[in-house]
């Protein structure tokens, strides 16, 4: 028979046709052959690893493959415990060892830009390669016109009360925000449908301009993403603390705003997720893994001068 103690971290595993034959037990799994195991099992052969099944050895997470023979046979097995190992159970009358893995990073899996250099009404935006259902997708937007006599308005407050952009359904805006003298910042959120088709229509009310746009797919995350945003005119992303506390956590900086600004040097620890500029914008997105309670992001080393915002996003790892 086999009695079977399934948890989190079972406390004890009996294995046997008749008498105890072998006694799975403790925390970390610690394999206690009682003395008849002999007398009943005959000759009785380990290999493997370093000797995972040896009398008082813990099944580590280095643990390679192993067979145990004898004149039952009852324990052949190859067992691969990865390192990411959390919860696990055994079953069956052939012991399967069960795992769950760990909390993961979140993975930006893809990214896609499109950049608009003359003033349009509408930005068809590329959506990134793969995108299947449940991704996340976030997009960045720098977004500006020539002047603000090119769309008809004739000065700073008109430009920033009434050119707002507005996303396809089912999207999630986080911020539409004026960003210099006549540039915009936007930042949105979506977990994809699968879709989504090759590009997004986000259209622009009262007005046209041009854009620098960023999407990101991610995966292997758990509920939603949250955001930070500095005031205008800054490279200096802000301090973020997430609500979930201490957890693996992708964070992310990004520059978007007015003016053909280029990268140089993203805040330290962080690299590249994906960006672009030119058409009097731009948007610089990059990335970092972090297990804390917070991130406080350097600052961007841009060409020049900007007219722009600074976004520091966290998504939580599932």
């Amino acid at each position: 028979m086999v009695l079977l103690l399934a948890g989190a971290k079972p406390d004890a595993i009996w294995l046997g046709a008749g008498p105890i034959d072998a006694i799975y037990s403790g925390a970390d799994l610690v394999w206690t052959p009682p003395a008849r195991l002999t007398a009943v099992h005959g000759a009785f052969s380990r290999s493997g690893g370093p000797a995972a099944l040896s009398a008082g050895r813990r099944l580590a997470a280095d643990a390679s493959p192993y067979t145990a023979g004898g004149a039952d046979a009852r324990f052949i097995k190859a067992v691969g415990l990865p390192a990411a190992a959390s919860a696990f159970a055994l079953k069956g009358v052939g012991v399967t060892l069960l795992y769950t893995e760990g909390t993961k990073f979140p993975v930006v899996q893809s990214s896609a830009t499109t950049q608009i250099n003359t003033n349009q009404a509408t930005h068809s935006i590329n959506m990134p390669a793969g995108v299947a259902a449940g991704d996340l997708l976030l997009v960045f937007a720098g977004l500006a016109s020539d002047s603000k006599w090119d769309v008809g308005l004739w000065d700073q407050a008109t430009w920033d009360a009434n050119t707002t952009v507005s996303p396809p359904v089912g999207w999630t805006e986080h911020y539409d925000l004026a960003s210099g003298t006549n540039g915009r910042a936007c930042v949105y959120s979506k977990v994809a449908s699968g879709g989504e088709g090759a590009t997004q229509d986000f259209t622009l009310q009262n007005g046209a301009c041009r854009g620098s746009w960023t999407v990101l797919r991610v995966d292997t995350y758990a509920g939603s993403p949250e955001f930070s945003i500095a005031g205008e005119n800054t490279t200096d992303p802000p301090n973020l603390v997430p609500t979930w506390g201490t957890d693996k956590t992708l964070f992310l900086s990004a520059m978007i705003g007015a003016g053909s600004r280029t990268v140089s040097a993203y805040p330290s620890g962080y690299s590249a997720a994906g960006g672009t500029s030119g058409g009097n914008n731009h948007c610089w997105v990059s990335s970092r893994e972090l297990e804390a309670s917070s991130d406080n992001p350097g600052a961007f080393t841009m060409s020049g001068a900007t007219e722009a915002r600074a976004v520091t996003a966290a998504i939580r790892g599932d």
